[in-house]
């Protein structure tokens, strides 16, 4: 059906051999440049973070409510910076998956926790500063247990007073 010479999508459709932005990302400068970027992005964006969770770790004065949703962005980020950065400039520079089909499967599903995990933890610290008023206070953790279900609730009935 397929000959081999014609490459085809997902949709069993001919797919062009090298397209302008491939063509443009085989360029051996646009690699360096997007592989400096890269090693510059994971070195900050890993240490950093590593910093991060480090420090409110260690510190008792840091274990606050807020300090903590901060400690679940970094090992969130940490998890980004683990799976997407060092496999997405290579996904791009060759055109294809070079990993196994483990890391094919695990890829974007870590990245998509991690952005998952990211954006409810932004929520909760805002619905968080909200309720407190800006206040900061000491971890209650019996009043967190149960404060996950409030934003569903808040958002279906549309009423934040």
């Amino acid at each position: 059906m397929n000959d081999s010479a014609t490459n085809y999508s997902i949709f069993n459709e001919p797919v062009e051999e090298c397209s302008s932005e491939q063509k443009l990302i085989s360029t051996l400068s646009i690699q360096l440049g997007f592989s400096l970027l890269y090693t510059i992005i994971f070195t900050f964006g890993f240490f950093g973070n590593v910093l991060v969770a480090f420090v409110v770790i260690r510190c008792p004065s840091m274990h606050l409510v807020t300090n903590f949703f901060i400690l679940n962005l970094a090992l969130s980020d940490i998890v980004m910076c683990l799976f997407a950065v060092p496999f997405t400039p290579l996904q791009s520079f060759t055109g294809k998956w070079l990993f196994g089909d483990f890391l094919c499967t695990l890829f974007p599903f870590s990245q998509g926790v991690s952005v998952y995990i990211s954006t409810l933890t932004l929520t909760i610290i805002a619905v968080d500063r909200y309720k407190n008023n800006n206040s900061y206070h000491k971890i209650t953790w019996w009043k967190y247990t149960f404060f996950f279900p409030d934003i569903f609730i808040l958002q279906s009935t549309k009423e934040f007073r």
